[in-house]
């Protein structure tokens, strides 16, 4: 990528009520209001929940990851789940992991994400929108589970 932006693709799969996010180029204080921004409306749609993948951001900085954090929570007060896909194995998957512990759900693979949405709370019943008290972890599809629980 060379330039200093942060680029978002958004997808919304009706079908399922899962909406997809993908990241890709620098993520640091000056570009992390682009990634709420992108979350947020992906949230206009109102899916189930939000799959955001952040594999391909280089160059975070710590601080500017949480904006994934504050955006989980307020989009969580509304209803709807936030899973952040991060290959542990690469530097941004242990920079979001370190950073995100306890305050978004964090998943390896979009995969394990898919599937943790199945257990997350849904948005929608009969048209309406529910309220759900949805606590993040920093673990994949647990939430409300304590740290570490299995």
């Amino acid at each position: 990528m060379g330039d200093n932006r942060l680029h978002s693709t958004l997808e919304q799969d009706f079908e399922t009520g899962l909406s997809f996010v993908s990241l890709e180029g620098l993520l640091d204080v000056a570009t992390a209001p682009g990634a709420r921004e992108a979350m947020l409306k992906s949230a206009a749609e109102h899916p189930q929940a939000i799959i955001v993948d952040v594999n391909r951001v280089h160059g975070s900085h710590r601080t500017a990851l949480l904006v994934f954090a504050a955006t989980a929570r307020h989009l969580n007060e509304e209803g709807i789940s936030v899973f952040i896909v991060a290959d542990p194995a690469t530097p941004i998957g242990s920079s979001v992991r370190q950073m995100l512990k306890g305050r978004a759900d964090v998943c390896a693979t979009h995969q394990e994400a898919i599937l943790a949405t199945q257990s997350a709370a849904p948005a929608h019943r009969a048209g309406h929108r529910l309220q759900a008290a949805i606590v993040p972890t920093g673990e994949c599809g647990r939430p409300g589970a304590a740290p570490g629980a299995i």
